[in-house]
């Protein structure tokens, strides 16, 4: 029997790629929170201590601006001497800051290990100490090592209670599927934050995830939304809940500052669900146009031309976008295009294996329909 098909990915960064960009700081290029005085284990990078004009400043003040030279330079991306930050931790052993900014350069010469030993060390002086915490986090999290992730996201969470952690821990319970401690992680600090865009955004997507797209949506439709982001937001639910009438009103107030990808990508899911097939091809087009890079725009301009009959377009767009944005979906949607609408069964195989080698999320339902190929191919 002729395995079913999986339904065309439109719009497959629903959700799963629609949380907030930002939320996982970088251990590339943390902020260190500002407010820490010089003499006191604070959370941020230490300002040096200003000696009396005209005064030879101390060993000590020497230390510490040393130590806050240190991290401007990391601040810039600028190359730190090995030799300056060893100098610092021997200078100043008992300090947080003196650990942190090893780990960090560390970590940026690509010695992870090495950097794992100073950050826990600087986390070990200073339990609060949310940038070596989080950079902690994001090492375990890059590693598969979810748990320790956790752990170190969860206490960075505890010491600084901002609204940046609330969102990094609360997106890897997502990931995790613990969506009812995500809800209320974020929550607690919505009521903190109330303006805070990344929680509202991020709250309204916990809750849909949870089934609860009416309560979403209502999260997202109190006064006037000046966020594009929540605007998006709003707009995607309401698309899943086919009402695109409303969903184009979000969109126009959020074109108010000019069209970026997201925008054009919505307007043609607009488009697509009120049947202007064609209309949509050039929202799509657009959003191409915008990212280049991005694997979400080759995708629904294909399913859009399919939908017109134009499969030898919809072949070179697909192929365009594995060569520009590659990403299994691309793979995946060419394969049935090449099967179903080009009758061309050997070119899909390739493409459904391709698809399975990236590790698509539907990869043991496509190994049932490799196997089908095979038989169809090899026994012609």
């Amino acid at each position: 029997m002729r395995p079913t098909r999986l339904p065309a990915l439109l719009m497959s960064f629903l959700l799963a790629g629609w949380l907030c960009q930002g939320c996982a700081v970088s251990p590339e290029k943390p902020t260190p929170p500002s407010g820490a005085s010089a003499g006191s284990p604070g959370r941020g990078a230490p300002p040096a201590p200003v000696a009396a004009e005209g005064s030879k400043g101390s060993p000590l003040e020497d230390s510490y601006a040393l130590l806050g030279s240190l991290w401007n330079s990391y601040d810039a991306g600028r190359e730190i001497d090995t030799a300056d930050v060893f100098r610092i931790t021997e200078l100043l052993p008992q300090s947080t800051y003196s650990w942190t900014i090893s780990g960090l350069a560390a970590l940026r010469r690509g010695e992870t290990t090495g950097a794992v030993e100073d950050l826990k060390r600087a986390a070990s002086l200073d339990p609060a100490n949310e940038i070596s915490l989080t950079v902690l986090g994001q090492i375990a999290l890059e590693s598969g090592d979810l748990t320790a992730a956790d752990r170190y996201f969860f206490q960075a969470y505890e010491a600084a209670k901002t609204p940046a952690a609330a969102n990094r821990l609360a997106l890897l319970r997502m990931r995790g599927g613990y969506l009812e401690s995500a809800r209320d992680i974020l929550s607690e600090t919505l009521a903190a934050h109330p303006a805070d865009v990344m929680t509202r955004n991020n709250l309204s997507v916990a809750l849909e995830m949870m089934g609860s797209s009416s309560e979403a949506i209502r999260l997202l439709s109190g006064g006037k939304l000046a966020s594009r982001e929540l605007l998006h937001t709003r707009a995607l639910l309401l698309l899943k809940e086919g009402r695109p009438q409303e969903a184009s009103m979000d969109l126009e107030a959020a074109t108010e500052e000019g069209h970026d990808f997201t925008t054009w990508l919505l307007l043609g899911a607009t488009d697509l669900q009120r049947g202007n097939v064609a209309s949509a091809e050039g929202k799509f087009l657009r959003a191409v146009e915008a990212s280049p890079d991005r694997h979400e725009g080759y995708l629904n301009l294909g399913l859009a031309l399919r939908r017109q009959g134009k499969f030898s377009e919809a072949r070179r767009v697909y192929e365009k976008g594995i060569e520009r944005a590659p990403h299994p979906d691309l793979h995946l949607n060419l394969g049935v295009l090449l099967e179903l609408y080009r009758g061309e069964p050997d070119s899909a195989l390739v493409q459904y294996q391709a698809y399975v080698e990236e590790e698509g999320p539907g990869s043991q339902r496509v190994k049932g329909w490799i196997e089908y190929l095979k038989g169809v191919v090899y026994n012609r």
